[in-house]
């Protein structure tokens, strides 16, 4: 079994608000069923649990800086686990690709950035 991924990033044209800082949005996901994991209950929507919570911030972190002061349009990153093996953890996995995702986007963004555990 191989780890299986969905990356989508995307930008938005500026609001005419005044913005207090770069409007950057990162959602990384892990669904249960990526890791041969069927929920009895279903629902559609969940709350993001501590690790997927850390994941988002260490996507967040190193990207954040690499944009350019005054470029204000809202960014969004969303990493989505398709599948998983019980081998490798795919948070480093989820930072390579939104760094990849930006690097080969038409948004400018002074990365790519790499990571490592």
């Amino acid at each position: 079994m191989e780890t299986r991924w969905c990356w989508l990033q995307r930008y938005l044209p500026p609001e005419e608000k005044e913005e207090a800082g770069f409007p950057l949005t990162v959602d990384y996901r892990e669904k249960t069923y990526a890791a041969r994991q069927i929920p009895r209950r279903f629902s559609r929507e969940r709350q993001a649990n501590l690790k997927e919570i850390l994941t988002m911030r260490l996507i967040d972190r190193p990207v954040r800086p690499l944009f350019p002061e005054t470029y204000l349009r809202e960014v969004q990153i969303m990493s989505m686990v398709l599948s998983a093996d019980k081998e490798n953890d795919p948070d480093i996995l989820a930072m390579i690709g939104a760094s990849a995702a930006l690097s080969i986007s038409s948004i400018p963004f002074g990365g790519p950035t790499g990571s490592v555990r």
